[in-house]
């Protein structure tokens, strides 16, 4: 066979070993864009791939059939006009001449929009622990799916999962939100939300549910207010005919009855809303008026005594405790005070002391140690000529003994647990508060409108519900046990914590190169470069690192896990994957490192010059060869006889 370089062949040879010498492609990016981002199962899905080849590259695309795509210069487009594979996995692969190829790959996030939500009974019972449970369409990858539950517009719980699952595999995330009925849930919206996440903290809602709330509960914190002002002590004094307008409200579903006793007196109206009206008021009308409030699941009641000044006008009487409220077995000391200037006569009641204490206008009466939940006080003030006054106060009383029923020693994430708090014994039952903190932060308090019965030892909980998160892990909750002193102020009498701890498995596993975050693969570095990985991943127990990569001499991982690559070469590239592991389980991040080879681009460029040199020399040496050929070969056309004797002619050149 010919192979000289004056052959064509051997010209086509040549050319081939140049680019086959210089077929990396430097600086070359592909793209795959898909819309939408997240495709819906049985809906169209248009993909594009491009690239920044310039020497007209041959685009393939795979996972998306399609028998008329369209294509530009350095783009090629496949469209679906539906989606029926859960497993859409695009690949984008471009031969970038003369002998680059570039590969991208992505999986599309496909979904449903089934969603449903287990709702609890129609009617709720306050003080009661209930799950509201939705579960997601589904989705693939799974750990794209996202579910959140809100109340109203609130956002009170979201989860996901990490895992991606399996294409044929139909497994639906759920998200179960417990909590404790209350009044304010009575009509309460909430609404399952369920989005799909495309990256760059950025979501796509693709389906939602809502359900509203119906609490019943019997009446409770029912009031009296007198002339437009809440009563908050007995008696209520009034001066002789003043129009009193006595109205009681009460909190309750369904909306409470009202109905009142009261002295019967000619001067007393009740109109339809409620609302009692004594009109010139006078002596007679004193006495006990109680408001009582009903419906189907039981009744409230609040009791105001109505005293109107006779003829000592203008006396008052008050009853001042130390301590406002008073721990059981603790010492008390009740004063009680009179704005009577006639030498009055003052009565304690509720406290025996054998020793009181007492001034022109108060009396004293004090106990080293209260033994009785029911404990009473009156003060009775006999103003002359004939008026008595007469006071009265229940002590609230408490002791100190508060329990916390603490969940697993060890939580699992997004799993529901319950925090119950048994608060102290308090009488009356209404004035204890029971507050959850997590940290310093209030998220949960309740109280009972019912004061109970002195000897019963009737304990009020607070059971907190709550889907365990990473940030759970050591994270303090307080429950707090405060008696109401009226006027918004309270004692704390008790308190006790527990502080939680969460195992979780790796997440949010990350690779940063030279102290910068990797968005996109290959990350690109020159001949020489000093390249360090640090690995980082969220987990509990702290999660071990392992890499695993090239393995080249120019290689080394120190103690903490960080991967330093010396005078990197176009030999350490290539996948370097970082393994985070604990004991429940592992997550991992890839990344792809490049470096570019300065040797084979200074290699390439002296095989064009000496090819380029090589192709000249040939040309030279083709031209001397025609030229030598044609030397002796004439052609006479219309030769004519030598006549000049100088030039010899045949006979005698012989």
């Amino acid at each position: 066979m010919d192979f000289r370089l004056t052959s064509r062949f051997g010209y086509i040879c040549l050319f081939t070993m140049f680019f086959a010498v210089t077929g990396i492609v430097a600086g070359v990016e592909t793209w795959i864009n898909a819309n939408p981002a997240a495709v819906a199962f049985g809906d169209s899905l248009v993909v594009n791939c491009s690239t920044t080849c310039a020497t007209e590259p041959t685009i393939v695309i795979e996972g998306i059939r399609d028998n008329h795509p369209k294509s530009g210069a350095q783009w090629k487009t496949h469209s679906s006009s539906s989606i029926q594979s859960w497993a859409t996995r695009v690949t984008c692969a471009v031969l970038c001449l003369p002998n680059g190829s570039v590969t991208n790959r992505q999986t599309m996030t496909v979904y449903n929009r089934e969603l449903n939500i287990t709702s609890p009974p129609e009617v709720l019972e306050i003080n009661k622990t209930y799950s509201l449970e939705c579960t997601g369409p589904r989705v693939y990858p799974n750990n794209k799916l996202i579910l959140t539950w809100l109340r109203g517009s609130e956002i009170i719980q979201s989860n996901s999962t990490g895992e991606p699952g399996l294409p044929d595999e139909d497994n639906r995330l759920r998200n179960v939100f417990s909590f404790t009925a209350s009044t304010s849930d009575d009509r309460q919206e909430y609404t399952c939300l369920a989005e799909v996440d495309l990256g760059s903290n950025t979501t796509k809602p693709i389906a939602n549910s809502s359900v509203t709330l119906q609490t019943y509960y019997k009446p409770t914190g029912t009031i009296v207010s007198a002339n437009n002002k809440s009563i908050s002590e007995s008696p209520v004094h009034f001066s002789n005919g003043d129009s009193i307008i006595l109205i009681c409200d009460s909190q309750g579903n369904p909306q409470p009855t009202l109905k009142w006793d009261y002295p019967q007196k000619s001067n007393i109206v009740i109109n339809p809303s409620g609302v009692l009206h004594i009109s010139d008021a006078t002596a007679e009308n004193n006495g006990i008026y109680k408001c009582t409030a009903a419906n189907k699941l039981g009744a409230d009641e609040k009791n105001v005594y109505i005293k109107v000044k006779g003829i000592v006008a203008g006396v008052e009487t008050w009853i001042n405790a130390n301590p406002a409220a008073v721990a059981f077995g603790d010492s008390l000391v009740v004063n009680c005070s009179t704005t009577c200037a006639t030498e009055p006569t003052i009565v304690i009641e509720g406290i025996r002391d054998n020793h009181p204490k007492s001034g022109a206008q108060w009396k004293t009466h004090s106990s080293s140690s209260i033994q009785s939940w029911a404990t009473r006080v009156t003060c009775a003030v006999l103003c002359l000529p004939n008026d008595l006054v007469t006071n009265r106060q229940t002590m609230t009383v408490y002791n100190r003994e508060l329990n916390i029923t603490s969940p697993p020693e060890v939580l699992e994430i997004n799993k529901t647990y319950s925090l119950e708090c048994t608060g102290p014994r308090v009488y009356p039952n209404n004035k204890l508060i029971l507050t959850w903190l997590r940290g310093s932060e209030i998220v949960q308090s309740n109280s009972t409108g019912e004061p109970g019965l002195p000897d019963e030892d009737n304990r009020l909980r607070n059971v907190f519900s709550f889907t365990a998160s990473t940030s759970d892990d050591r994270q303090e909750y307080t429950c707090l046990a405060e008696v109401d002193l009226g006027s918004n102020t309270t004692k704390p009498i008790a308190n006790s914590s527990v502080t939680l701890q969460t195992y979780y498995k790796p997440t949010g596993t990350i690779i940063s190169a030279n102290n910068k975050s990797i968005s996109e693969s290959p990350v690109h570095f020159s001949n020489g470069d000093s390249i360090i990985l640090i690995c980082d991943s969220q987990g509990n127990p702290q999660p071990t690192l392992k890499w695993d990569y090239p393995q080249k001499s120019n290689i080394v991982i120190n103690p903490s896990g960080v991967l330093h690559i010396s005078d990197a070469t176009a030999e350490n590239n290539g996948i370097y994957k970082c393994t985070a592991a604990n004991k429940l389980g592992a997550d991992e991040k890839n990344v792809y490192i490049k470096v570019k080879d300065i040797t084979a681009i200074i290699a390439a460029a002296s095989v064009t010059v000496v090819a380029t040199f090589a192709l000249a020399t040939g040309a030279i040496i083709y031209y001397l060869y025609r030229n030598a050929q044609k030397t002796g070969e004439y052609k006479l056309r219309n030769a004519k006889p030598n006549n000049n004797p100088q030039v010899p002619n045949e006979n005698e050149y012989q």
